[in-house]
């Protein structure tokens, strides 16, 4: 007799039973860590990206330009790149085009009090003190978390400047009106306040990064100086012929190309493409 530690013996179909239960598990969980290595960072990066695209969305800011708007952004950066090869074409080794006499013959008709009203206007618009006005709305972008909004108002004139004085104006040398050294296509003043007041349309308009932030009595305001001061700087600029109405036109083209390509790129940095 077999003492308390003895064991009966299980017959051979338990097991094979047991054994093929065993080897199904383990088949299993071969298979799916299979599945993981060859694609370690699928399920991470697709539960991960919302959330990574949350917390960009927070440290930049709102987007500048609306989904469904982009196409037609990109659209007038197409057409305000071939207005400025057109216009570069057309001023290319002229002192006055057609276009600008006439504009001329205009603007001698004005009153005298218009020349007392635009008499400061190249002063207190020139390219200096708009740099200065989009970095101090850049802080205040910056103060309200939208830092993607401040590079924008920020760096547009800045970046359009370079554009027209390091590589536009050498490329086209067009003379000033009055002779003299320097080149006048385009615009530097009128690149610069362009850019300015275009970038502060972008991020202050109703859907705006800034714009849905602020009460709207600001940002009405501010809408409203964003359009009257480039206005205004245009018509002083053509009245005392410090520039040909084409060289401002150059100006106004190149702004809104450079501003246009600079909101759809810093747009594009908080896409975080899912790998599949």
């Amino acid at each position: 007799m077999c003492s308390g530690h003895c064991h009966t013996p299980m017959p051979p179909s338990a097991t094979h039973g047991a054994r093929t239960a065993a080897d199904m598990i383990n088949n299993r969980r071969t298979k799916d860590r299979g599945k993981v290595s060859a694609h370690p960072l699928k399920g991470r990066l697709e539960g991960g990206t919302p959330k990574i695209r949350e917390n960009l969305s927070r440290v930049i800011g709102a987007q500048i330009i609306a989904a469904e708007w982009r196409r037609r952004g990109a659209a007038a950066g197409a057409i305000a790149l071939v207005a400025l090869l057109l216009l570069a074409q057309y001023v290319t080794d002229t002192r006055r085009t057609p276009l600008d006499a006439r504009v001329d013959a205009l603007v001698v008709r004005r009153p005298e009090w218009l020349d007392v009203a635009l008499s400061r206007a190249t002063e207190l618009a020139g390219p200096v003190n708009v740099v200065l006005a989009g970095a101090i709305f850049g802080i205040v972008c910056c103060l309200l978390g939208e830092v993607r909004a401040a590079s924008l108002v920020s760096g547009g004139p800045v970046s359009a400047l370079l554009v027209t004085e390091v590589l536009l104006k050498p490329l086209v040398a067009r003379p000033p009106v009055y002779g003299g050294e320097g080149h006048a296509f385009p615009s530097g003043h009128a690149t610069a306040v362009f850019a300015l007041g275009l970038a502060v349309i972008l991020v202050l308009h109703r859907q705006g990064a800034v714009g849905r932030r602020v009460a709207r009595v600001v940002r009405v305001l501010g809408l409203t100086l964003a359009m009257l001061i480039p206005a205004y700087l245009a018509l002083a600029l053509a009245s005392f012929r410090h520039h040909y109405v084409t060289d401002i036109l150059g100006g106004v083209a190149v702004a809104v190309l450079v501003v246009l390509i600079m909101a759809l790129a810093l747009d594009h940095v908080q896409k975080v493409p899912s790998r599949r």
